[in-house]
């Protein structure tokens, strides 16, 4: 095909399509950036309003201690809330923990572990703070289990480089009848 523009003109027209496509990415990248920034700040004001009415709860329950008793407020430990699952009674996410790792026979790791329960029992992880809590939820049943001498984890739990995948095995009883899990 013959070059009836010349080589400069071609390229100078290339690099302004180029150019032009490389805009409307970007106004398009701008455009969901607005929007997430909308949703983040209205997350926010949401946010700092909850917080407020939470200070200003504690400063009504602080003065009703300082009635019954002297105690400061910092001694008292933050407990968060964690909604239960609805889906599930006391004590069944363990028991299925139990069953899993009894099951598989050779150690597990936590993604394996937590991914299968997620699945189970619909636990929580759209937003990445619900992915941390249900993470760190299932951990903590895992290291309760490590306390009680039925399961081990590997490597120990000093090892935490933050690099090294932990893997988890049942060691116990095949019948938990007798271990209280909770």
């Amino acid at each position: 095909m013959a070059n009836h523009l010349g080589n400069k003109l071609n390229r100078i027209i290339r690099d302004i399509a180029y150019t032009k496509g490389e805009l409307l990415s970007q106004k398009s990248v701008a455009d969901k950036a607005k929007e997430q920034l909308t949703l983040s700040a209205n997350e926010f004001r949401s946010s700092r309003a909850a917080i407020r009415a939470a200070e200003i709860r504690l400063a009504d329950l602080q003065k009703a201690l300082t009635e019954e008793m002297d105690v400061s407020i910092d001694d008292i430990r933050a407990i968060r809330r964690w909604p239960k699952l609805p889906t599930t009674s006391y004590g069944k996410v363990i028991k299925e923990l139990v069953k899993l790792l009894q099951a598989a026979g050779e150690p597990l790791t936590t993604g394996a572990i937590t991914t299968y329960l997620v699945a189970k029992f619909e636990m929580p992880v759209g937003t990445n703070a619900e992915r941390v809590e249900t993470s760190s939820s299932i951990r903590k049943r895992l290291r309760k289990l490590v306390k009680k001498g039925v399961v081990v984890r590997y490597p120990e739990e000093t090892v935490r480089d933050g690099h090294s995948v932990a893997y988890w095995q049942w060691v116990g009883p095949a019948d938990t009848s007798g271990i209280p899990l909770e």
